[in-house]
Order: structure tokens, then sequence, then C-alpha cells
């Protein structure tokens, strides 16, 4: 209901252009990867599920009313001022705090991670060219999913003096995805070949930024 009223808020302020936040939880788990815009989709949960309902309702306003609108289908995006709950931070902070922590499925899940400044300067980019249809749908991704196991090994290799808390397993539960791979290829078309930043560099500006603030500060 919030999503509805803010687009019918737009339509009526005849805004030119409406961008909204879609997931890469609208993809649910697939076949074959990358996934790209005209895949199907298959929600697993609840949250992909209100993605898709807003998707829908984006697109019904785009054709009735003439609105344009672009819809960003997000993939695990981490970086500067990101969720505490998410995977990177969570990490170091179990750490500080000197906890086990636990891992799905020992971490042999890929995701496909997409640092927030190439978020941010896909957003300041398409705003500024001209669109030739009224209802736009980009997956936002690096295109490079990589195992979580993996992203802990490479917070730990930053970190040489790093207290190797223990990691433990559990079951992935039935509304997690297994994998999310998408493929950019049209963003990065619309944007003249926009190139993604390296996970290592983002990575490690992530955890320098988290050092910084420390996250009692920003909780």
């Amino acid at each position: 209901m919030s999503f509805f009223n803010i687009i019918n808020f737009a339509q009526k302020k005849k805004v030119k252009k409406f961008f909204f936040a879609s997931s890469s939880s609208v993809y649910g788990d697939q076949q074959k990867y990358p996934v790209n815009e005209k895949n199907r989709l298959n929600t697993k949960n609840f949250y992909g599920f209100s993605k898709y309902i807003n998707e829908l309702t984006a697109k019904t306003f785009s054709k009735l009313f003439n609105l344009q609108v672009i819809g960003l289908r997000l993939f695990t995006i981490f970086g500067e001022w990101g969720r505490p709950d998410m995977l990177i931070f969570k990490y170091l902070k179990t750490n500080l705090e000197k906890n086990n922590f636990y891992l799905n499925e020992n971490g042999k899940h890929y995701r496909d991670f997409t640092y927030i400044g190439d978020v941010v300067k896909i957003l300041i980019k398409i705003n500024k060219i001209k669109l030739k249809n009224n209802y736009n749908i980009y997956n936002i991704c690096s295109n490079k999913p990589i195992k979580i196991i993996n992203v802990i090994k490479k917070i730990n290799l930053i970190f040489k003096d790093f207290r190797y808390i223990p990691v433990y397993s559990k079951t992935l539960k039935k509304i997690e995805v297994e994998t999310t791979h998408g493929d950019n290829y049209h963003i990065k078309k619309i944007l003249k070949n926009f190139q993604f930043s390296n996970f290592d560099n983002s990575l490690l500006k992530t955890i320098k930024w988290y050092n910084k603030n420390q996250i009692n500060k920003i909780t």
C-alpha cells in the first residue's frame, strides 16, 4: 500500500521519471544462470513477492498514466552505510564480540555482490539519459557471483591479525535462494558499457569504513 500511495502521488504530480527498487528475490531459484530481465519470475518468500507486486503496480501505472518508470532489480548490495544484519558487517561484529558465527550450508551458496557506489553512479547516469519506453526494468549486478565462504576468507586475509572465530554450518531455510547471478547486459548497454567495481577493492573500502565508524555508532 505504501508503494501504491507513492507511485499514485507521483503520477498526480506528473513527475518525469519514477525510480523504484526491486530485487533479485523476484527470480527465486532458477535452473539456468545468469538470469536476465526476461526470465520467468519464481518468488520464494513474501519479500520477493512484495517486490513482484510492486513491479506489476508500476507497470500498470506506466500504461494507464503514461508515467515513465525505472525499476532496478538489485542484487546483494553491500558497502558503506550498509545494513548491520547483512553478511559482511555481521561477520565483523561477531568477530569483535568474540562470538561464534553461523553460516548457511557452510557458505557453499553464491551471491552476486554489487557495490553501493555502483548503484549510486547508475542512478545518476540513468537519470540523465532519454529512455524510449515508459516501463523499464534492469538487473543491477556485477554478473560475478562469489561463494559466501570465499567472502569470509577474503575478510580474514585483509585482517592478518584477525581472530579466526569458529564458523558453524546451519541448514539453509526454505525461503532462502541458493544462488543469485544476474545478467547485467541491458544496464551496461544503455549506459554505454558501464564498468562495475572490483569486489576485492570494494570490500576493502567497506571494511575500512566499518572500522572507522564502528558498529555501535550506526546501530
